[in-house]
């Protein structure tokens, strides 16, 4: 049955209708025309999901994919970079070949990786001073001194390193995955899953159609 159909079978049903059906039509003005339909829809193929989530199990994959990368490319990409294209290619759909992202968050990783890396080079090729002078005024006269710096910092309340090359805002740790994955439809909006749930069972569609006694006359004719 269609919507070009309908109309037919609509008034070949109607035609069936018994004699002493229509008498009843007849003396009942407010009287009811019901037919139930049953109608069977046959369920609509399930598209594979676009994204997935960035699991334990895919982002090992991505891994593995990304290293391959490197290795027939010759390029070694920085940590943060590193772990940003991983976890981005964890969520793309299966069998997607790995390539480089190129949005605005890969080139900022690639822009901080190059930024931590010349401050490390600077750092080693500058040993870390250990004595510097400072200036203290002594009975109204300024004098320099040599003191340790560690002692200094520990005296002032500071970090033992170097604030600006060094520290917690300087080094990068990339979160862990999650030991146990989570169900891969968890991100799957409320309403694709309920029309899964509707694929899966049998639809009943049942149309009342309230007819005046003037248009059941017209039947009987």
């Amino acid at each position: 049955m269609t919507a070009d159909n309908f109309a037919a079978l609509l008034v070949r049903r109607v035609k069936r209708v018994s004699k002493d059906e229509r008498n009843v039509w007849n003396n009942d003005v407010l009287g009811n025309i019901c037919f139930e339909f049953f109608v069977y829809c046959k369920a609509r193929p399930k598209a594979a999901p676009t994204h997935h989530r960035a699991t334990a199990t895919r982002i090992r994959t991505a891994t593995r994919a990304v290293q391959q990368y490197q290795e027939e490319n010759n390029a070694t990409l920085g940590p943060i970079t590193f772990n940003h294209v991983v976890t981005t290619h964890a969520r793309q759909p299966d069998n997607t070949a790995f390539a480089i992202p190129e949005d605005n968050t890969t080139r900022q990783a690639i822009a901080l990786d190059a930024a931590a890396a010349q401050i490390s080079a600077a750092s080693t090729s500058e040993p870390q001073q250990h004595i510097a002078s400072i200036r203290l005024e002594v009975n109204g006269t300024w004098n320099s001194f040599r003191v340790d710096v560690a002692s200094l910092r520990h005296a002032l309340g500071l970090p033992a390193h170097d604030i600006f090359t060094q520290g917690i805002f300087h080094g990068f740790v990339p979160v862990d995955a999650p030991v146990q994955d989570l169900n891969d439809i968890d991100h799957m909006q409320h309403q694709d899953l309920g029309a899964e749930q509707e694929d899966t069972q049998h639809t009943r569609y049942s149309m009342e159609i309230n007819t005046e006694h003037e248009n059941t006359t017209n039947i009987n004719e």
